[in-house]
């Protein structure tokens, strides 16, 4: 179970404690990069909990940077899709949104280069349900990329893909 942040096509393995006995544990840690986020230590055991790769898509749509913002604008509009990974290689190095592109103005060619996420939240596939949702919450995002300890982008999880699997399953012990 692992949590990653990339930054600058660096992987930094993290583990969030966003509540530890019901109580918020928030703190400004340092995580390398000259970057400081709100997110800390965790000390839970996996055991038989329903996992990362139980509900991730694997067919992702993706980018890299020698696409332009309309490309990533006709994916959004034809897919319905809010979130875009960028790679490189197979390598997650970024990612965009519908909310990145919603106030600009002649996306015409312009390069995702300057308009793309490079600091994110990424998970492994063996990363539980429960931190999903802990994460999602906490860190107030909508899409979690799944990554091997490489880097390399092996699905994508949003919120609705959540409450979806929730809802086929029925499964709400978390």
């Amino acid at each position: 179970m692992s949590v990653y942040f990339i930054y600058n096509d660096k992987i930094k393995s993290f583990n969030p404690t966003y509540i530890l006995d019901g109580e918020a544990v928030l703190d400004a840690t340092d995580i390398g990069f000259n970057t400081k986020l709100r997110a800390h230590s965790l000390k839970e055991k996996p055991g038989n909990l329903v996992q990362a790769k139980e509900i991730m898509k694997t067919k992702v749509r993706v980018l890299n940077l020698e696409n332009s913002l309309s490309d990533a604008q006709v994916l959004f509009k034809k897919y319905g899709f809010h979130h875009l990974p960028i790679i490189e290689n197979t390598k997650l190095i970024g990612l965009i949104t519908s909310n990145d592109l919603r106030n600009l103005e002649d996306l015409g060619t312009k390069s995702i280069k300057n308009y793309y996420s490079e600091l994110i939240f990424a998970v492994s596939s063996n990363t539980p349900l429960k931190i999903l949702i802990k994460v999602f919450i906490h860190e107030e995002i909508h899409c979690l990329p799944v990554i091997s300890e490489k880097g390399d982008l092996e699905g994508i999880i949003t919120q609705k893909d959540i409450l979806k699997w929730m809802l086929k399953y029925k499964k709400y012990k978390v």
